[in-house]
C-alpha cells in the first residue's frame, strides 16, 4: 500500500470515528416527543379540584397508572371532549389525549423513530459541522 492510500484511509477512518461520536451525542440529546406532549397536555387538563380525571392524569404522568385506569381516563377524556362547560381548547386537548397516550406506548415499545426527512436534516447538520 502506498503512502497516499494510507493517508486517505486514515483520514476516512478519522471522519468515520468523528461521525460516530457526533451520532452518539445526537442520540443522547434526542428526547422522545410524545411523552413531552403527553405531559404538557395532561398538565393543562389537570384541575385543582382533584377529580377522578385529575388523579388519573397524575398517575399517567407518574407512570403509575394501570390498564383499568388508562381505560377509565380515555372514557373521561372522551366525555370532556364534548362537555360544553369546558373551553374549546380543553375539549380539543381531551380529544387528542387518548391518541397521544397510545403514541407514547408505541414509542416506549419500539423506541423513538426518526422519520427520513428528520434524519436527513440531522445528517446535513452533522456534515455542516465538519
Amino acid at each position: 500500500m502506498d503512502t497516499e492510500s494510507a493517508k486517505i484511509r486514515e483520514a476516512t477512518n478519522n471522519k468515520i470515528i468523528a461521525l460516530e461520536q457526533q451520532v452518539a451525542i445526537l442520540n443522547a440529546r434526542l428526547v422522545p416527543l410524545w411523552p413531552l406532549v403527553q405531559v404538557r397536555i395532561s398538565t393543562d387538563l389537570e384541575r385543582a379540584s382533584h377529580t377522578e380525571a385529575d388523579e388519573l392524569l397524575i398517575q399517567l404522568n407518574n407512570k403509575t397508572i394501570d390498564e383499568k385506569g388508562r381505560a377509565r381516563l380515555i372514557t373521561l377524556m372522551e366525555r370532556r371532549s364534548i362537555d360544553p362547560s369546558v373551553s374549546e381548547a380543553e375539549q380539543l386537548k381531551a380529544t387528542i389525549m387518548p391518541s397521544i397516550m397510545r403514541l407514547v406506548e408505541i414509542e416506549e415499545e419500539l423506541g423513538p423513530e426518526i422519520p427520513p426527512d428528520e434524519a436527513n436534516v440531522l445528517l446535513l447538520s452533522v456534515r455542516s459541522q465538519e
